[in-house]
C-alpha cells in the first residue's frame, strides 16, 4: 500500500499537480493539508474521477484544512483533539481495514508552530 502526503497550499488551485501525481505514482492513500477549501466547496467529484471513492475531509475558508483521500474503505474517527482549542481544521483521523487488522491513520498541518499567540509557546 502507497501512502503520499502533500502540503498542497489550495487543493482546488492545484488539481491538476494533483492529476499528475495520481498518474506518475498511484498512491492508494494521500493525506493533504492546507487545502483551503470549506466543506460545502470540496472538489469531491474530481477526486472520485481520479479513483479516490473514499474522502474525509475538514476545511474552512482561505487557510487550514486537511483531507483523507483513500482508494479503500475509511471510517473517520469520531472525535480527533481540538489542539489548542481553536477548532481550525488541522487535524483528521480514520480507520483504515486492512487483511492484517485496523490501521489508524492521522493528517495533520502544522504550521510553524513557534510563532507568537500559539499555544505551543
Amino acid at each position: 500500500m502507497r501512502l503520499m502526503t502533500w502540503n498542497i497550499n489550495s487543493l482546488r488551485l492545484r488539481l491538476p499537480l494533483l492529476q499528475r501525481l495520481v498518474e506518475e505514482q498511484s498512491p492508494d492513500l494521500i493525506c493533504l493539508q492546507e487545502t483551503k477549501v470549506p466543506d460545502p466547496l470540496f472538489p469531491k467529484q474530481p477526486l472520485i474521477d481520479l479513483g479516490y471513492r473514499h474522502q474525509h475531509y475538514l476545511g474552512m475558508k482561505g487557510y487550514n484544512g486537511v483531507a483523507i483521500l483513500s482508494r479503500h474503505a475509511i471510517r473517520p474517527l469520531e472525535t480527533v483533539p481540538d489542539w489548542c482549542g481553536k477548532s481550525d481544521t488541522r487535524h483528521a483521523g480514520v480507520i483504515l481495514d486492512t487483511d492484517t487488522g485496523p490501521v489508524t491513520l492521522h493528517d495533520f498541518y502544522v504550521p510553524r508552530a513557534g510563532r507568537p499567540g500559539s499555544c505551543l509557546e
